[in-house]
């Protein structure tokens, strides 16, 4: 709920785009990322109306909505932390179907990809975090302004 008032203040104002209209998502991915980041708020939301329903909880979710507002934090505060980079990089690398192809062209030139990949979650923290807190990684405060393919 605290989430979709700043969303909708923001948009009201004409801040900048928030995760919910990121264009660094392909066109054709844009309503399951929606989706996504929607699915449990409105199984809350909407309690009320059908209390007898049942939502399966589906781990992935939970990625979608922590990629969200780490992007939200880096919009709002023009900043970020180390742990969250390396979340935010983690998440890309393993989503890399959802992004469009200048988004991930930047990411790969930062960070090399190819062994990442393959690596488990608690692997790819424990190589990566380090590179991010050392300074050897240049990573971004926000991501950059791509424009939409539609």
């Amino acid at each position: 709920a605290a989430y979709q008032i700043i969303y909708d203040l923001n948009k009201h104002q004409k801040g900048p785009r928030m995760t919910p209209d990121s264009e660094l998502i392909k066109p054709d991915k844009q309503k399951e990322w929606k989706k996504a980041l929607k699915e449990w708020s409105n199984f809350l939301k909407h309690a009320d109306k059908d209390p007898a329903g049942t939502i399966f909880f589906n781990l992935e979710v939970n990625e979608y909505i922590l990629y969200d507002a780490v992007t939200s934090y880096s919009l709002i505060t023009g900043g970020s932390r180390p742990l969250l980079q390396c979340f935010q990089a983690w998440f890309i690398l393993t989503h890399l179907n959802l992004f469009e192809a200048e988004y991930i062209d930047r990411i790969t030139k930062t960070i090399p990809i190819n062994h990442l990949v393959s690596m488990s979650r608690i692997e790819f923290f424990q190589y990566v975090l380090p590179i991010i807190t050392s300074g050897q990684i240049v990573t971004q405060s926000k991501p950059p302004d791509l424009k939409c393919k539609v």
